[in-house]
C-alpha cells in the first residue's frame, strides 16, 4: 500500500515545478529602470555566466546585483540571517544556537564599523549602494514570482540593504579566520588527559613537508637579458633568509604565465560562488564572487590574475577574564578593574511568542563566547583581527582595478583581514604572492597557544607585523609559487606568524608534480588540480608490510592495503581499507581517552559547523597518529597495548565493519561506496522535497591529503558532506579565451534551469568549460540578452 509521502510526492513536484518555472527567466528581455546612466547589455552565455557591458561603473554595480538576485536570491537571504543572527526566525528553535553565536559576535555590528571605515573612498560606498539598488529592483519587480523557497518558508524577503553585505562579508571574514577556537579545543583536551599528553597530539609540522618561502621574501625583478636581480620596490623589503600558483613563462610550454586556483570548501547546492564577467570602459573583470557581494573575488581582470586560499596565520586568542561578581559588571585587568559592556540581543524564534534573550557580555579583548559554546564555568573572551574595524573591501575592490604589482600590493596592504595566500600573474609575466591580514605581535613570543589570563594584563598584543614584512615574493627564481594551506616560512623568520597551518602533503606533493619540468602546459595544471595521490596513505600501510596472520580475509585486507600505491581513486581497494583502518586507529589510541566529543574536536569539528569554521587540528590526526605508531614510549602508544596491538586491534575492527557494511567480498571494497558527495538542497531533508531539489549523489575519490581534497567532514564519515574544490580556474595570462574554469554544482539555484547542476558531470570528470572574455567568443555562445534601459 502506497504511503501518504507516495501520494504526496507527484502532487508537490507538479507544484513545485509550476512555482519553479515561474521564477526562469524568459529569453531576451528588457527591463526598465529611471535612475540609469545609459544602457546596459547583459549576455548569458550556456554556462548561465553573466557578461554585463556597461557606460557606467553605477550602471554596472546594479545589473550585477540584479543578476545576482535574479539567480540566487533565497541563498542571499539566508547568507544575510546567518550573519546577522535571524535564521531561527525562519527555521525555529533548532537555529536558535547558531543565532546565538552570531548576535554574541555581533557580526552585523562589525560590518557596519567596516562600512564606516570604506567611506574613505569616494567611489566604492556608491558602488555598493547601486549593487543594493539592483537587487532591490528585482525583489520588487518578481514579488509574486519569488524562488520556491520562499514560498515553502512562507517568507517575503526585505529590501536589501548595504549592510547586508557589509554583514556578509564581515561573517566570511571571520569564519577564513583563525586562533581562538583551536586554543579552546587545545585548552580542553589538556583539561582532560594533562598538558603533556595534550602536547603530543599538537600541531607539529613534518620537518620534510617543504613550507612555501624556505628563503624569505623573495623580489626580483627581469633585467634586460631576461635574468633575475633582487630589488626593492613599493612595499618590497626582502628579509632574507584551498591550492593556487602561479607559474613563470620559463616554465610552461607556452611562454605565457598562468594562475590557478581551487579553493576548497563545504560543497552546496547551489555554488557559494557565482560567476560574472564586468566590463565598463578600462574596468573589466571576470571571475567568481559570493552572492551578496559585488565585483570579483577570485579572477583577472585586464591586467593582473590572482587567486587565494587560507593562510592560517594565528589573528585570534582567547582570554580567561575574572569578573569581580556573578553579575559581571566589572573584571579584573592587572591592578585595576573594567567595566564590562553588555547588551541584550533580543532573536526572534519561529513558533515561540517572545524571543529569545541573548545577554552579551563583551570585555575590552571582545565578546565572552563562552556561555554560548558550552563552558559554564569559565568567562573566556575573544580577540579576533576579524572583528576589528576592516578595509577588506576596499583591497579587493582595489584588487579588481589593479594594474600591475605595485598596485596588486597596495590592494593587498587593505586587505587586513581575514588571512589569506593570494598568488599573483601579470599580463606581463611577472608572478608573485602576498600574505595578507594584520597578524598580531604577542609578548614573549609565545609559542602554546593555549587561552590567556586576561586579568594579569601580561598578555597584550604589542602591535601587527608590519606589512611590509609580511610574506611575499615577487618572480621567484624556482619559476613557480604555490601555496596549499601549509606553512608559510621557516622557523628563522623574524616573525611568529602561528602554528596552525594544515599538514603539508598536499604541497609536497604538487612540488613534486612541478619537479623540475620547463614545458608545462593547461592540461598539466589541470592533472594537478585533478590529482588524488595520497602521500601519508602508504607509510602507514607499510606498518602492515610484515604482518602474519593465518585469516583467509584478513590475508587479502593486507595484500591490498601494502601493495597500494597511494593513489585514492574511487575504485581503490587499498585506499578504502587504509581509510578505515585509521579510522579505527584513532579510536582506539585517542578516541578511548578524549570520547567522542573530544576526539570530534581533535579531528577539527567546530561545536556549531554552520557559524564557525573547522578548527586548525583539521587534518592533523593522520600526522599525530604516524607520531605515536613510530614512538614506542608514548603514553598513548603503549595506553593502547603498543604498535602491534594497535595495528591488530585495529585491523580487526576495519575488516569487521567494512564486511557488515560493504560485504563479504574484499574486491568489492571500492573507496567510492564509502565515500560519496551529495548535492542535496538545504530542504533535502523535508522528503519528498529531497527528491525534487537533489542534483544526486556520486562515488568520489580523494581524502583531505590529496591535492584535490575531498575531505569528509570529520563527525560524518565517510561522504556525502564534502570540503572539495569548489571552483577551478586555470588563467593564462597571454590568452584569456584560453582560459579554464568549472563551477560546481552550476550557476543557478532554480531546478528547472539547465544551469541548475550542468557542471557536475565535467568538475567530476576534471573537466573545464571555456572562462571566456572576448566579445565575440561569447556571443557565439550567448543564449539569453538582457538590456537595462530607462
Amino acid at each position: 500500500m502506497p504511503s501518504f509521502q507516495d501520494i504526496l510526492a507527484p502532487v508537490l513536484h507538479f507544484y513545485l515545478n509550476r512555482l519553479a518555472r515561474q521564477n526562469l527567466p524568459k529569453g531576451n528581455s528588457t527591463i526598465k529602470a529611471n535612475d540609469l546612466d545609459g544602457e546596459v547589455e547583459m549576455l548569458i552565455d550556456k554556462w548561465g555566466v553573466a557578461h554585463i557591458y556597461a557606460d557606467s561603473m553605477n550602471d554596472l554595480c546594479f545589473a550585477q546585483g540584479y543578476f545576482h538576485a535574479q539567480s540566487r536570491l533565497f541563498q542571499m537571504e539566508m547568507g544575510r540571517r546567518l550573519a546577522s543572527g535571524t535564521i531561527s526566525e525562519v527555521v525555529g528553535p533548532d537555529a536558535l544556537p547558531v543565532d546565538r553565536v552570531i548576535r554574541t559576535l555581533g557580526i552585523r555590528q562589525a560590518g557596519l564599523k567596516d562600512l564606516e571605515v570604506i567611506k574613505s573612498d569616494p567611489d566604492l560606498v556608491p558602488l555598493y549602494q547601486r549593487y543594493t539598488d539592483g537587487i532591490n529592483h528585482y525583489i520588487t519587480s518578481f514579488s509574486k514570482k519569488l524562488p520556491i523557497e520562499f514560498k515553502m518558508l512562507r517568507i517575503t524577503p526585505a529590501p536589501w540593504s548595504l549592510e547586508d553585505s557589509m554583514a556578509l562579508g564581515k561573517l566570511i571574514g571571520f569564519q577564513m579566520s583563525y586562533g581562538w577556537l583551536t586554543e579552546l579545543e587545545k585548552q580542553r583536551i589538556a583539561d582532560t588527559v594533562g598538558p603533556d599528553l595534550a602536547a603530543e597530539l599538537d600541531i607539529h609540522y613534518r620537518k620534510d613537508n617543504q613550507v612555501i618561502l624556505p628563503k624569505g621574501n623573495q623580489t626580483y625583478a627581469y633585467q634586460d637579458d631576461g635574468k633575475l636581480a633582487a630589488f626593492n620596490g613599493p612595499y618590497l623589503k626582502p628579509l632574507g633568509g584551498s591550492n593556487n600558483w602561479s607559474v613563470s613563462p620559463g616554465r610552461t610550454k607556452d611562454g605565457a604565465a598562468y594562475v590557478c586556483n581551487d579553493p576548497h570548501l563545504p560543497i552546496s547546492l547551489p555554488s557559494i560562488w557565482i560567476e560574472n564577467h564586468l566590463t565598463c570602459g578600462d574596468f573589466e573583470v571576470t571571475g567568481v564572487t559570493i552572492p551578496g557581494l559585488p565585483f570579483v573575488l577570485v579572477g583577472h581582470n585586464k591586467h593582473i590574475g590572482w587567486g587565494t586560499t587560507l593562510a592560517f596565520t594565528d589573528v585570534q586568542d582567547s582570554y580567561i577574564e575574572e569578573f569581580v561578581d556573578t553579575t559581571c559588571e566589572s573584571y579584573k585587568f592587572g591592578n585595576t578593574t573594567k567595566k564590562a559592556e553588555k547588551r541584550i540581543e533580543k532573536i526572534p524564534v519561529k513558533g515561540w511568542k517572545n524571543p529569545h534573550e541573548e545577554t552579551v557580555i563583551s570585555t575590552h579583548h571582545g565578546p565572552v563566547i563562552s556561555d554560548v559554546l558550552g563552558y559554564p564555568n569559565k568567562k573566556i573572551a575573544i580577540k579576533s583581527t576579524a572583528l576589528m574595524p576592516s578595509k577588506q573591501i576596499l583591497g579587493f575592490y582595489k584588487l579588481n582595478k589593479a594594474r600591475n604589482w605595485n598596485e596588486f600590493v597596495d590592494a593587498m596592504s587593505n586587505i587586513d583581514s581575514p588571512g589569506l595566500n593570494i598568488v599573483y600573474g601579470d599580463t606581463d609575466n611577472n608572478i608573485g604572492y602576498y600574505v595578507t591580514g594584520k597578524v598580531p605581535i604577542r609578548p614573549g613570543n609565545r609559542h602554546d597557544y593555549l587561552p590567556r589570563d586576561g586579568s594579569t594584563g601580561l598578555d597584550e598584543w604589542q602591535g601587527y607585523v608590519p606589512f611590509e614584512e609580511m610574506p611575499h615574493a615577487f618572480n621567484p627564481p624556482e619559476g613557480f609559487v604555490a601555496t596549499c594551506n601549509n606553512k608559510i616560512v621557516g622557523d628563522d623568520f623574524p616573525h611568529d606568524l602561528g602554528n596552525l597551518w594544515m599538514n603539508g602533503f598536499r604541497y609536497k606533493r604538487l612540488v613534486d608534480l612541478f619537479g623540475d619540468n620547463n614545458s608545462l602546459s593547461a592540461d598539466d595544471f589541470a592533472k594537478f588540480q585533478n590529482d588524488f595521490h595520497c602521500l601519508p596513505g602508504p607509510e602507514l600501510a607499510a606498518f602492515y608490510k610484515d604482518w602474519q596472520t593465518k585469516d583467509t580475509k584478513e590475508s587479502q585486507a593486507i595484500e591490498y592495503l601494502v601493495n597500494w600505491d597511494g593513489n585514492l581513486t574511487a575504485d581503490s581497494v587499498g585506499g578504502c581499507i587504509y581509510e578505515v583502518v585509521k579510522n579505527e586507529m584513532l579510536e582506539l589510541v585517542i578516541g578511548k581517552k578524549l570520547g567522542k566529543t573530544y576526539l570530534d574536536r581533535f579531528k577539527g569539528v567546530p561545536p556549531i559547523p554552520i557559524a564557525l569554521s573547522l578548527s586548525a587540528f583539521f587534518g592533523h590526526d593522520t600526522t599525530a597518529l604516524l607520531r605515536i605508531l613510530n614512538n614506542g614510549d608514548s603514553w598513548w602508544n603503549t595506553e593502547a597495548g603498543g604498535t602491534q596491538s594497535i595495528l591488530g586491534d585495529s585491523l580487526k575492527k576495519a575488516i569487521e565493519w567494512l564486511t557488515e557494511t560493504l560485504g563479504n567480498n574484499v574486491d568489492e571494497w571500492h573507496w567510492g561506496r564509502l565515500h560519496t558527495i551529495a548535492f542535496h538542497h538545504s530542504f533535502s531533508e523535508k522528503a519528498p522535497v529531497g527528491k525534487i531539489l537533489d542534483a544526486g549523489e556520486f562515488a568520489v575519490p580523494g581524502n583531505h591529503d590529496t591535492l584535490c581534497q575531498m575531505s569528509y567532514i570529520p563527525d560524518k564519515p565517510y561522504g556525502k558532506h564534502l570540503i572539495a574544490p569548489s571552483y577551478r580556474q586555470i588563467i593564462n595570462m597571454q590568452d584569456f579565451d584560453a582560459s579554464l574554469n568549472v563551477l560546481p554544482p552550476g550557476q543557478s539555484a532554480n531546478h528547472l534551469s539547465p544551469n541548475y547542476g550542468d557542471q557536475i558531470d565535467p568538475w567530476l570528470k576534471g573537466d573545464y568549460k571555456p572562462m571566456l572574455w572576448s566579445r565575440d567568443k561569447i556571443e557565439g555562445v550567448t543564449v539569453r540578452r538582457t538590456t537595462f534601459a530607462t
